[in-house]
């Protein structure tokens, strides 16, 4: 192996026309790390380096006492946009698929799914479990809680047919908002076996919640005869303190400089009486205001 290129980078190239020349498929194994030695005349360390580089392109999987495999493609997702599962998957080149493992109504749902729902007492909810599949390979479980008010006439077939994003749309709910929440987790048995993974397999849970702003939120006025609690002047500089520690504490260069130009302005103010009485009179009587405008300079 010859060239100005690291070893371990031309190794690499090695590599890829290898996997290339063989038709390697992902799931594959390759060859172990004395063979990939021997069959390019390189050391030991050279070989991991290059394999960790290639680990670390998801180009290859190293699974501990079995050996070194070609990695299975990902689906790249971007936490910072919402968006259907299968558009997502269709934009990167894969088939998605889907497959309904439970749809049911809930009359009494578990009390997180009411919580973050805000339903009330005897809401009932749709509940929608299905397994998402990419090139005919599980993907991920997608575990979905809808208000059954919000849908009355909730349409599967209309879902499994143009997706539920659409679905939503359908029903003049298009602006939608909402947050992620993204933690690592630890699947059960009935998960691993849905999705072919084993028990060391690394897994993400992804808790997803949608809000439509076209929903009317009921108002309601103060009974009769009652009063705020609130006190106009109290509250209001409770709230003004708040609003100030919080940009303190997001912004502190924009505070400080904020409070030192202030601190200036105010020395400027108090510092201009005792320049005209000097000029007028070349003598300085008010020396606590002098002091005072100085100090606050200094302190700037």
């Amino acid at each position: 192996m010859l060239g100005k290129m690291p070893l371990y980078q031309q190794l690499i190239e090695e590599l890829a026309k290898y996997i290339s020349d063989e038709k390697l498929l992902p799931g594959d194994q390759i060859l172990t790390e004395p063979e990939i030695s021997q069959k390019y005349g390189v050391s030991r360390a050279t070989v991991r380096q290059a394999i960790q580089e290639l680990v670390n392109a998801g180009v290859l999987v190293k699974i501990h006492g079995k050996g070194t495999f070609l990695a299975e493609p990902k689906v790249k997702m971007n936490v910072n946009s919402f968006g259907s599962f299968s558009s997502m998957a269709q934009e990167q080149g894969f088939q998605p698929s889907t497959e309904i493992l439970c749809f049911q109504e809930l009359s009494e749902s578990i009390d997180k799914v009411k919580r973050r729902l805000a339903l009330e007492e005897g809401d009932s909810v749709i509940y929608l479990n299905r397994l998402r599949y990419l090139d005919g390979k599980p993907a991920l479980i997608e575990k979905t809680y809808i208000p059954k008010k919000l849908f009355p006439h909730f349409d599967l077939l209309k879902i499994e047919k143009s997706g539920l994003y659409c679905f939503f749309k359908e029903c003049g709910m298009k602006n939608l908002v909402g947050a992620e929440k993204f933690t690592a987790c630890i699947p059960t048995d009935e998960e691993k076996k849905a999705l072919e993974i084993l028990d060391d397999d690394p897994c993400i849970r992804i808790r997803r919640i949608m809000r439509c702003k076209e929903i009317p939120i009921e108002y309601r006025d103060r009974p009769e005869g009652s009063e705020s609690k609130l006190n106009t002047f109290r509250d209001g500089y409770r709230v003004l303190m708040m609003l100030a520690s919080l940009f303190k504490d997001y912004k502190p260069m924009g505070f400080f400089s904020i409070s030192s130009i202030l601190f200036s302005i105010l020395g400027l103010i108090s510092g201009i009486p005792v320049i005209i009485e000097f000029v007028k009179t070349s003598f300085v009587s008010k020396i606590p205001s002098a002091v005072l405008a100085v100090d606050r300079k200094s302190v700037v």
